[in-house]
C-alpha cells in the first residue's frame, strides 16, 4: 500500500499501526452519518459524506505524484484532510 487514509475521528487519538513499505499516512476526519443522523436524513448523509471523500480523493489524484518528494506529498495530504468541497 502506498497511502493510508484514516477517516473516523476516533482513530485521530490513536495509534496507527505500523505498515509494511512504509506508505505515507494522512486522517481524514469525516463524521460517520450513522451516529448523528434520523432514519429520513441518513441517506442524503451518506450521500454528502461520499462526495466529502471523493472531493478529497480527486485532489490527491490531481497531485504530480512523480514530482513531488515523499515529505511534500505527506504534506499535501494532511493539507487535502483538511478540505471541504464547494457547495
Amino acid at each position: 500500500m502506498d497511502f493510508i487514509f484514516t477517516l473516523d475521528d476516533c482513530a485521530t487519538n490513536e495509534v496507527c499501526p505500523s505498515w509494511p513499505g512504509g506508505p505515507l499516512i494522512a486522517h481524514w476526519n469525516v463524521e460517520d452519518p450513522s451516529l448523528r443522523y434520523q432514519e429520513i436524513d441518513r441517506r442524503k448523509a451518506f450521500h454528502d459524506v461520499f462526495l466529502f471523500i471523493k472531493h478529497r480523493i480527486d485532489l490527491l489524484a490531481a497531485l504530480p505524484m512523480d514530482k513531488l518528494a515523499h515529505l511534500a506529498l505527506q504534506h499535501h495530504m494532511q493539507q487535502i484532510g483538511q478540505s471541504t468541497p464547494a457547495r
